[in-house]
């Protein structure tokens, strides 16, 4: 099952919380959930594994990263006429079509999710549509 829930994490500097959400989950069943967006929390990443305790019926505490995903994020910065081309549109699609996943955030931020076993990195033709 799909949810959006607020997560909740626990700063390393202080015994304050921090929400970071809404943000997508899988719940796993129990106290375990699966991370299926970008995350901003350096530690937590797309497709961890991890605990956490229900708050409510929207907000979990997370508590711990039990299993590191093997898929690697590239994230970048990009230009707002890059954001609104047709080039990056199509470079995105074919993305969907070799199985990455990818986000675009806060207008200009570009995430992008390559599956475990894929030897690629997508830098090079993400500075091709910038220039």
């Amino acid at each position: 099952m799909d949810a959006h829930v607020e997560l909740y994490i626990q700063s390393n500097s202080s015994n304050e919380s921090v929400s970071t959400g809404p943000l997508p989950v899988e719940h796993l069943g129990g106290d375990r959930y699966r991370l299926l967006s970008a995350s901003m929390i350096e530690d937590l990443t797309f497709q961890d594994v991890f605990e956490a305790d229900r708050i409510d019926d929207c907000t979990i505490q997370f508590r711990r990263i039990v299993e590191k995903s093997q898929w690697r994020t590239f994230t970048y910065m990009v230009s707002r006429e890059l954001v609104e081309s047709e080039s990056l549109n199509q470079y995105l699609d074919s993305c969907d079509v070799r199985g990455f996943q990818w986000e675009r955030l806060f207008g200009g931020m570009l995430f992008i999710h390559i599956p475990p076993g894929l030897d690629y990195d997508p830098t090079d033709e993400i500075n091709a549509l910038s220039k």
